[in-house]
């Protein structure tokens, strides 16, 4: 039996995996995080797939919402806007179909590309898996092209992907309510299957006509470059003063700079908001001018506010910061992360930042951290490495070992 859905109850609870499964995603093949902890850091060299874990589980945790999945898709490049006209940067339909593996010989005109993720801990979704087929025809979207009498109707062929996507949960997590985009609900003993199809196409992009709020997990990607958005950091300061949460941002920022007494919202002349920085001095300054460390402790510290209950992902958490201050931003990290419920996976690459965070994790506690190296010898070339906070301290501090 099918029913129609539209979205599905976003759960509240403490959601947290305990083992995470990447099958098949971008380069990745049956790659295992076993025994996850609160927070994790996943190491490795250049190309062996840190970031391309961190998109997987963000996929996971936006498991049928498509617009999700381009925004993932384009975020390793996404510094300002893009102007396809201006510049190489793949379109966002283009990106959203290399999320999918392709080997060299593998032919996109032809044959569909699979990707499968799945999970266990506390969390209702078990399972996602997709498909990727290379479809051509006319878009059920009309284009209009300039002619004499202005804008005309005109009907263009166009390449596209039509796009499956499965997602297997646990009990009842999917909410049964009127949609634009149909989404065909199978119930099975114990739990649920909900399967998505839909056709996307170039010549309109990835602009599909549902609301973005799906199962999964409740979750937040900082890029290494996200401290540098001024527009987002604004909106998403006014939402943690909103909620009295203020206070700990501060808190994480002084062991940044501690002559830092508040920070304050100003509107300028203009008409323009500026996130401003009030030190002790009496000084003010709008963020911007400060330096990307400070900024950078903000957004970590403003993002791990938003996620209570999910899962905050930082990609090269070592960025903009020097290694001293992670002294101090690691084990905040550690402690807000277990009042909030919030689990953390983070990647680095910097030996000093691996050195710094076994030093700050032996002080948070032994159970405060939980490592992943990931093979060396190229994407899929082997299964990751686990260390406990315990082993990590002793091959790194202790035998001079480099994991990365």
């Amino acid at each position: 039996m099918s029913n129609r859905v539209d979205q599905v109850r976003p759960s509240i609870a403490m959601l947290q995996i305990e083992n995470f499964h990447v099958g098949s995603f971008r380069g990745l093949e049956d790659v295992a995080l076993e025994n996850a902890g609160q927070v994790n850091l996943i190491v490795g060299g250049n190309n062996s797939g840190k970031t391309s874990v961190l998109e997987a589980l963000a996929v996971y945790a936006s498991p049928m919402d498509v617009g999700a999945w381009a925004d993932v898709a384009r975020m390793r490049e996404v510094r300002a806007f893009i102007n396809p006209k201006r510049d190489s940067s793949l379109s966002a339909l283009d990106a959203l179909r290399w999320l999918f593996p392709q080997r060299q010989s593998d032919d996109w005109e032809r044959g569909p590309r699979r990707m499968w993720l799945s999970a266990s801990g506390t969390i209702d979704v078990r399972k996602v898996s997709a498909e990727c087929l290379p479809i051509h025809g006319i878009p059920p979207e009309p284009r209009f092209a300039p002619g004499r009498m202005g804008r005309e109707l005109e009907l263009i062929e166009s390449d596209g992907w039509h796009l499956t996507i499965e997602v297997e949960a646990e009990g009842g997590s999917f909410d049964l309510k009127s949609s634009k985009q149909p989404i065909d609900i199978y119930s099975y003993p114990g739990g649920q299957r909900a399967r998505l199809e839909v056709d996307m196409w170039a010549a309109n992009g990835v602009r599909l006509p549902f609301a973005r709020a799906k199962p999964g997990l409740r979750h937040e990607t900082l890029t290494p470059y996200s401290h540098r958005n001024q527009p987002v950091q604004l909106h998403n300061l006014s939402r943690i003063i909103s909620s009295g949460n203020k206070a700990e941002v501060i808190d994480l920022l002084r062991g940044v700079d501690r002559r830092l007494r508040d920070l304050e919202i100003i509107t300028e002349a203009t008409g323009r908001a500026l996130i401003t920085a009030l030190f002790e001095d009496g000084k003010r300054m709008p963020i911007t001018i400060l330096g990307d460390g400070f900024r950078r402790a903000l957004a970590i510290a403003i993002a791990v506010n938003q996620v209570k209950g999910g899962l905050l992902l930082i990609d090269e958490i070592e960025t903009a910061l020097h290694v001293s201050a992670l002294d101090d931003l690691f084990p905040w990290l550690v402690r807000i992360a277990a009042e909030l419920k919030v689990q953390v996976f983070a990647t680095t690459h910097s030996l000093e930042a691996i050195q710094a965070i076994t030093n700050a994790a032996a002080k948070a506690g032994a159970d405060s951290l939980t490592a992943y190296q990931l093979a060396g010898g190229g994407l899929g070339s082997g299964p990751p490495r686990r260390y406990s906070a315990a082993m990590l301290e002793r091959v790194v501090r202790d035998r001079g070992l480099d994991i990365r």
